[in-house]
């Protein structure tokens, strides 16, 4: 009988729950409710800011200020806004979206991109003692050879790299014993590398001396681009100048939805960003935004685009081949005899600097003024300009871009000391 009441008792009860599914219930409860409470803040919240402020970024920031002191509402909110990037950033999602703004991403991407360029790792003799001579002779009768690795990663299409090696600041020439010819890289290849330089001993001048150094080097020549883009903002001329006159000139306003580390809201001024490299592409516009179909001189507006070597990256940049020039299709580059235009390239349009100004360029490296050819394009560079013209269809504030694409080939190089001694008699 005891046996049977036990087992009564126990069904009356109700089954025994294992302490961890009562612990997952309650987390699962505790969650529907935080999406509950963010669900009804929201749908309160947001058209009501968005009436005050006109613009999801602006609600969406109000609500985090205004409830980031709240314990369930306030971490809600800012993970809401980091897997929904159109919240806190309108444009990122446009630009993810969008298959033409690829181009944008891949520079954004490579600001700071430090595998791009080539590097030398070493560069050696494979005898490290001193090669000695004899007493009775003035020379070194054998071959010396020298290895070099490093590697090279380039954003440009079909880049190509070539070896050389010297001494004795060039008057010595020695042999690359490549067996496979110039390295050929795709864009995006990063290739490790190994070259061997070959010297012929009796080349180096020995002389009375016991001991006489020589220095080395492997240069290496490769193709390379830069590439650079400055934001333009537009706004039909009536209506910027409307809102101007509301705001009292306080160009804030306009731009209080826009997202952008390159742009000073108080005056308009953007800056450039660029990808890493050799060479700096600076994209100065001549002007304050956004602008309108009418500039303060007239209907065109003025673009320097200033190139400049990296004075703290090693080498020389040796010449420039192209300047390409990509626009959006409602900016039209002024016909000045510069510029060519070369056609369509995806949803931009592409213009390149015409040779007679390429050569220009490269000539301020031929100059007999410059005596250091390691500051080539380093202190003195010379500005490229453009002036282009905006369409605007529309009353809104519109995102474009200008972009840049430089072609040039640098020079790196490697260096080893090498020591002859004499053997006494």
């Amino acid at each position: 009988m005891g046996k049977i009441s036990g087992g009564f008792n126990r069904i009356r009860e109700g089954p025994r729950q294992n302490p961890f599914s009562i612990i997952f219930s309650f987390i699962v409860g505790a969650l529907k409710w935080i999406i509950l409470i963010v669900l009804i803040v929201l749908i309160v919240l947001i058209p009501i800011t968005i009436y005050r402020s006109g613009g999801l970024a602006s609600a969406y920031q109000n609500a985090v200020v205004t409830f980031d002191k709240t314990p369930v509402v306030g971490p809600s909110l800012r993970f809401l806004g980091s897997i929904v990037p159109a919240i806190w950033n309108p444009q990122t999602s446009v630009e993810l979206t969008d298959p033409s703004y690829q181009w944008k991403t891949n520079v954004d991407e490579n600001v700071g991109n430090r595998d791009l360029g080539l590097t030398f790792d070493e560069f050696q003799t494979e005898w490290r003692g001193y090669f000695r001579v004899k007493a009775s002779e003035n020379q070194y009768t054998q071959s010396i050879i020298a290895i070099g690795s490093g590697k090279i990663n380039s954003m440009m299409e079909d880049s190509e790299v070539t070896f050389e090696c010297d001494a004795d600041d060039g008057e010595i020439i020695g042999e690359v014993l490549n067996p496979y010819g110039p390295i050929q890289l795709d864009e995006g290849m990063t290739k490790y590398f190994r070259a061997r330089c070959e010297f012929q001993g009796e080349d180096f001048d020995i002389g009375d001396k016991i001991l006489t150094p020589y220095t080395i080097r492997l240069k290496a020549h490769y193709n390379f681009n830069t590439l650079g883009y400055l934001t333009i903002y537009t706004m039909r001329g009536t209506v910027l100048e409307q809102k101007l006159k509301a705001s009292n000139y306080n160009r804030e306003i306009i731009f209080k939805d826009i997202d952008n580390q390159y742009l000073d809201k108080k005056t308009g001024e953007v800056s450039s960003t660029q990808t890493y490299g050799p060479v700096k592409l600076n994209i100065r516009g001549l002007f304050y935004q956004p602008l309108s179909e009418e500039s303060e001189d007239g209907d065109v507006y003025s673009l320097e685009i200033d190139i400049r070597r990296d004075a703290y990256w090693d080498g020389t940049l040796k010449e420039i081949q192209n300047l390409y020039i990509y626009t959006d299709q409602d900016i039209e580059i002024e016909d000045t005899g510069k510029f060519d235009y070369v056609g369509e390239d995806g949803a931009l349009k592409k213009y390149k600097l015409v040779s007679e100004e390429i050569d220009k360029l490269n000539e301020v490296c031929l100059n007999d003024d410059n005596v250091f050819e390691s500051d080539c394009w380093t202190t003195s560079p010379l500005p490229v300009y453009l002036d282009f013209r905006v369409n605007i269809d529309n009353d809104e504030l519109n995102q474009r871009y200008i972009k840049a694409e430089l072609q040039y080939i640098y020079e790196s190089e490697i260096s080893d000391v090498i020591e002859f001694k004499r053997d006494e008699e």
